[in-house]
Formats: C-alpha cells, structure tokens, sequence
C-alpha cells in the first residue's frame, strides 16, 4: 500500500473519530439538559406546594383528589425523563464503543475509569421525586 494511499486511510479515520466525539459530546449534553430540565420543574413544584402549604395568612386547602393528580404529574414526569435519559445515554455508549474501535487503528490509549459511578442522573431524579411527593402529601398543619 501506498505511503498516500495510507495517509487517506487514516485521515478518513481522524475524521470519522472526530464526528464521533461530536456526537458523544452532544449527548452528554443532552442528558445533562434533560436532568436539569426534569429537576427544575420538581423542585419549582415541590417549592410551590411548601409556598402553599406554609402560608400563614392564607387557609389554603389542598384536597386529595388534586393532591393525587399532583403526584402522578411529578411520577410522569420522572419516568419520562428518566426513559429520555436513559436512551441518550445508550446511544451515547453505542458512539464510545464505536470511539474505540477508531483510536485502536489510531493508537491512541483509552483511559477507563476503575469504577462506574454509583448513583447517576436517574437516581437523583427519584431522589427529588420521593421529596416531592412527600411534600404533596403530608399536610403541614
């Protein structure tokens, strides 16, 4: 093969691994706006029910069956982040793996970290949902 001919091998792989790292970064992205996005919305409704709740001036009856409809809004709405996460992030496995195969023709080293983390996007997500719904349903008074 020839010294040209190789150099355009490579310079396709380069590129290809480039356009790749665009794509893992864009994910990660994603998934972070995602999280942020979900989380935000929680904590504004659990905030919200505490303005409420707490308001001294104000007998403000918050009844079951709204209490309720709160509750599966907040639950909806951490699954579906929570399934929009979770889909970025298998795609975002699937572009490091083929990242990979790119810097293995490349030479290039991988760093791995030793572990995984052990609690993620997800879990918090869950985390300020518990909180939330605690506070929908507990009265205060």
């Amino acid at each position: 093969m020839s010294e040209t001919s190789n150099n355009e091998t490579i310079n396709k792989i380069r590129f290809a691994r480039q356009e790749l790292d665009k794509e893992r970064a864009h994910r990660r992205e994603k998934v972070w706006k995602i999280f942020s996005w979900a989380a935000t919305i929680l904590v504004a409704i659990t905030g919200g029910v505490i303005a409420l709740k707490t308001e001294p001036t104000q007998n403000f009856v918050f009844p079951w069956w709204l209490r309720g409809v709160l509750s599966g809004s907040v639950l909806s709405l951490m699954g579906f982040a929570c399934l929009w996460i979770e889909q970025n992030l298998n795609i975002l496995r699937d572009t490091e793996e083929a990242i990979a195969i790119y810097d293995k023709q490349l030479d290039i080293k991988k760093v791995v970290p030793s572990e995984k983390p052990k609690l993620g996007y997800k879990y918090a997500l869950v985390m300020i949902t518990i909180a939330a719904i605690i506070v929908i349903l507990i009265d205060v008074s």
